[in-house]
């Protein structure tokens, strides 16, 4: 008679069939000794985001040119220039870069010490870079700058006349 008959026609509450099935339960388990491979806390950078000074003091700006890009405002627009809704300042006439300090806020009120920047023309930088040399001739650090070429202005004058005679 084969081992299963006998085990079948013996009650379940015999210790042979307890002892049977329980040797034959035995599994044996092995865990992992290592992490699994694909993760990392590293590997993530942003791109940059190029912010900084673009147009120097006394250079020439063209309208809609971007001055400086910043976060928050570290430097504020003044005349000829506006705001972006990034705080970048971009040029809104001609001219050329002006950097000043005040402490007057836009309703001419005393506030602390505040940078702003703006774009003047050809009259007002002559008049500027005078009174920086009146109040120190020596200094070597004065912004030179170029002037517009008077064919250039005359080309400007000339065609808005132009349009003036044509209307």
């Amino acid at each position: 008679m084969s081992l299963f008959r006998s085990l079948v026609n013996q009650p379940i509450s015999t210790s042979l069939f307890v002892d049977t099935v329980e040797s034959s339960l035995n599994f044996t388990k092995r865990w992992a000794t290592k992490k699994s491979a694909g993760t990392t806390k590293n590997g993530r950078d942003s791109n940059p985001k190029y912010l900084g000074l673009k147009k120097f003091g006394g250079e020439l700006v063209k309208s809609g040119n971007i001055i400086i890009r910043q976060r928050g405002t570290q430097f504020h627009p003044g005349t000829g220039v506006g705001l972006g809704r990034d705080h970048t300042i971009y040029a809104t006439t001609n001219g050329y870069v002006h950097f000043h300090t005040s402490t007057l806020n836009k309703y001419n009120q005393p506030s602390k010490e505040r940078k702003f920047i703006s774009v003047v023309d050809n009259e007002q930088m002559s008049s500027i870079r005078a009174s920086q040399l009146a109040l120190n001739p020596n200094n070597k650090s004065i912004i030179n700058y170029k002037k517009l070429p008077e064919s250039i202005l005359n080309e400007t004058t000339s065609s808005s006349q132009a349009q003036q005679q044509q209307l």
